[in-house]
């Protein structure tokens, strides 16, 4: 408690009298709803625990450059689309609550503090924390934006190469499957074949539409980053 005292710039113990403390803490609450990896604050006024905070969930966007197809910067963003901080090329992603999301650096704007995301990555970051519980069951390692470099489109990528064709911005979102579905039909094809990747993989699905998820070989020798 008073760590976040005084990151908010409050005294470094909360009041004893009982007016004080109630001043305190809504200033604290005021300045704690302010902050973009806070969701929602809760002042529980007769409680023991007089504050209640939700933390938002934190996607890593993995920067790539596209010479050398290797990640050159991670940045962590808001499920609620904010940029919030940046961190080290090499530090550990285990813990977040979505699968990664690499996109191709010249492609994006850099990014800045508190700004929001473009769409497309307002959109792979959702998606990152819903398929984030599939993760082991459908073998995911990441999503991926901007692969073709025409048309804006989201990915999921396998841990052993597969590529899903999840959306593309030019088309119409009434045409396209729920991602609920779209998740559904994953499941049933692991359900059948064990892994996405089976039985001659590595696939590249289109699981855009309603009538059939299509899929293709991929040739072995495509470059896939690890």
């Amino acid at each position: 408690a008073s760590d976040v005292y005084k990151r908010q710039g409050l005294p470094p113990a909360p009041p004893t009298d009982a007016e004080q403390l109630a001043r305190s803490l809504e200033v604290l609450t005021r300045k704690l709803r302010a902050n973009p990896c806070i969701k929602e604050v809760t002042l529980q006024a007769a409680s023991a625990k007089p504050l209640l905070i939700k933390w938002v969930r934190v996607v890593p966007i993995l920067f790539i450059s596209d010479d050398s197809n290797v990640v050159t910067n991670i940045w962590l963003a808001s499920e609620d689309g904010v940029w919030l901080l940046q961190l080290r090329p090499f530090s550990s992603l285990e813990g977040l609550d979505g699968l990664p999301v690499e996109v191709y650096a010249a492609r994006f704007e850099t990014p800045q503090l508190t700004a929001t995301l473009p769409a497309s990555l307002k959109r792979a970051t959702r998606l990152a924390i819903m398929l984030r519980p599939y993760r082991d069951r459908l073998g995911l390692r990441s999503l991926c934006v901007g692969q073709d470099p025409v048309t804006q489109d989201i990915q999921v990528l396998t841990r052993k190469g597969s590529r899903i064709l999840w959306d593309t911005f030019d088309a119409p979102p009434a045409a396209t499957l729920s991602d609920e579905d779209k998740i559904r039909r994953l499941l049933e094809y692991v359900r059948v074949w064990h892994s996405l990747d089976e039985p001659a993989g590595p696939y590249f699905f289109d699981n855009r539409f309603p009538t059939s998820l299509l899929l293709s070989l991929i040739h072995i020798s495509e470059p896939t980053r690890q």
